[in-house]
């Protein structure tokens, strides 16, 4: 019965997460690509100022994976340092100043009978995005996710938990001061491996799911 209740309890706030991201992502197509931009711009900012709190949580990470034997390629990609964290806040001010994608028309064209046609750039929806324990991808995927209009779930390897989690508080502040819905971009802190099969089966839920790395 444990087990039966354990299960039906990681279903529920799996489930609990794709709902918001569902609503978040509805109320993300109301809002200006200007606001997203600024959105991303505090986001920036929030990931310096956070710096000390991020390393910190980091430096755990990488002494329990060294502590559990995991390789060197492992603990490199998961180690972050000030340069590293820097490079992760410049990538993300790049990407407010990109153009906005949002009604961006392709292949326009007129048909024989005269009318006009063409394609037009929309949000997606929702995103789920599944990585490795690479702690920038955190804020790099939420940073996209925005750009287009998307919410995102984003799920990290466990190995990086504390490092989700810290970059991922940086997500709801910088998104949360900017107005955004608090669950624009959310980091999936459960380290079951089931809450991806239970994310897996929400379809209504979720439109897109993006597996990252091998």
């Amino acid at each position: 019965m444990d087990g039966e209740r354990q299960t039906d309890d990681l279903a529920r706030a799996m489930t609990a997460l794709a709902d918001a991201a569902r609503a978040a992502a509805d109320t993300l197509r109301t809002i200006s690509g200007a606001d997203r931009s600024n959105a991303l711009r505090g986001l920036a900012r929030g990931l310096r100022a956070a710096g000390p709190a991020i390393l910190a949580a980091n430096a755990e990470d990488v002494a329990a994976a060294r502590a559990a034997g995991l390789g060197a390629a492992t603990l490199a990609r998961l180690a972050l340092d000030p340069s590293r964290l820097e490079a992760m806040a410049r990538g993300v001010a790049a990407v407010a100043e990109q153009p906005d994608p949002i009604g961006e028309r392709l292949d326009a064209r007129t048909g024989p009978s005269g009318i006009r046609v063409a394609r037009m750039r929309v949000p997606i929806g929702v995103i789920l995005m599944i990585y490795e324990a690479r702690p920038n991808v955190t804020a790099e995927a939420a940073a996209l996710c925005l750009k287009a209009g998307n919410a995102g779930l984003l799920r990290g390897g466990s190995e990086a938990a504390r490092s989700h989690r810290a970059i991922g508080a940086c997500l709801a502040a910088a998104f949360g001061a900017a107005g955004l819905p608090p669950a624009t971009a959310q980091v999936i802190a459960r380290p079951e491996h089931e809450a991806v099969d239970h994310l897996l089966r929400l379809e209504r839920q979720i439109d897109l799911v993006i597996p990252r790395g091998g």
